[in-house]
């Protein structure tokens, strides 16, 4: 149930449960799945909407970790509702077929006393903004960017192995499941330890002690949103960036361990504040389109784009590599060029 909660977007409008329970060997019956949509609808707002386990854990554990303190606002708390979603209505969370004419949503009601609270409204974006931030001072900080794309590099040297060696029991996903971030790390080090990798210290002892790749050229999606939309069709798979990283250190006269390319996809993790609001009796509507027929809270209609001004492309490179790094911003500039150039074929060879 709990994946068919994760899941209910796809079975609302009717895609069959075992594509996401097939690894899992459950069964559910896709009738009585079929039967409680509505409810499994509801609590699937609780989970994703402006109470998520995400906003929570973001909010108020990790600003609590940074030393800050974060408070769920309690009148956005109180002002929680629930409410029953016609399809073909502004709140029925699709509008194509669905199996189920009628579901139960949460939504945050703004009316209070026979008047509007607008305050409600303002504690709602509020919540949406913080996300935003912790994203920007966070989870798109630049360390943390470099970390993310040196654990990157070390799947992509794993996945040289034989898929013999990828098959072990460690590596299923099943495994994988069940196991915190530390022991996946404690893994990915042994394998690459085990493996004996040329001319690469391991990669992930490197991150676990904050010896990071250090960047040498950045390019922002801000100042160059067309250069990053070419850079994607070269990188945006492992074996581009694995391609890319050989190009540029050969030319650099480095070890391809030593170079990393690396590029957040285009749409980051922008979410949309599709939080269902109702100002008046009986009139529910998304936040974000909402705020675009009211002209209230007015950066909530573009909240979601505003995380693509985080993208950044990061070139780094082995802290202990010796190379001119005014040589090394330009080699990046000629492969940036090529890229936006050839159709593609140059790096897939």
């Amino acid at each position: 149930l709990a994946e068919c909660v994760a899941q209910v977007p796809r079975l609302l409008i009717g895609q069959p449960i075992s594509t996401f329970l097939e690894d899992q060997k459950i069964s559910v019956n896709a009738h009585f799945c079929t039967e409680i949509i509505p409810a499994l609808t509801f609590v699937y707002d609780l989970v994703h909407g402006v109470y998520s386990a995400d906003l929570i854990d973001i909010c108020v554990r990790d600003l609590h970790t940074a030393g800050r303190t974060w408070i769920m606002p309690e009148g956005l708390i109180n002002a929680g509702a629930i409410l029953i979603a016609d399809a073909g209505t502004p709140a029925f969370p699709t509008t194509d077929s669905a199996v189920s004419p009628r579901v139960y949503r949460y939504g945050v009601n703004c009316k209070v006393a026979g008047s509007v609270d607008t305050s409600i409204l303002s504690d709602l974006s509020y919540v949406h903004r913080t996300r935003r931030d912790i994203a920007a001072t966070g989870f798109y900080a630049e360390r943390k960017c470099i970390a993310d794309a040196m654990l990157d590099k070390a799947l992509r040297l794993l996945e040289q192995l034989s898929p013999t060696e990828l098959e072990r029991p460690c590596f299923s996903r099943r495994e994988l499941l069940k196991i915190g971030d530390d022991e996946f790390l404690d893994l990915l080090e042994q394998a690459i330890d085990s493996h004996n990798f040329a001319s690469h210290d391991n990669i992930i002892r490197k991150i676990r002690i904050g010896q990071l790749f250090s960047t040498f050229f950045v390019v922002d999606a801000v100042q160059d949103a067309t250069t990053l939309r070419s850079a994607w069709t070269h990188i945006g798979t492992a074996q581009g960036r694995s391609s890319v990283e050989a190009a540029i250190a050969k030319d650099l006269a480095l070890d391809a361990s030593d170079i990393i390319v690396s590029l957040l996809p285009e749409e980051m993790q922008g979410k949309v504040p599709t939080t269902l609001v109702s100002l008046k009796t009986d009139d529910w509507r998304p936040l974000n389109t909402l705020s675009q027929d009211t002209c209230l809270i007015t950066d909530m209609m573009t909240l979601n784009e505003s995380y693509a001004d985080l993208r950044k492309m990061f070139f780094l490179v082995n802290p202990h590599s010796q190379f001119d790094r005014s040589v090394g911003i330009e080699v990046c500039r000629q492969h940036l060029s090529r890229m936006a150039d050839s159709g593609g074929l140059q790096y897939a060879r």
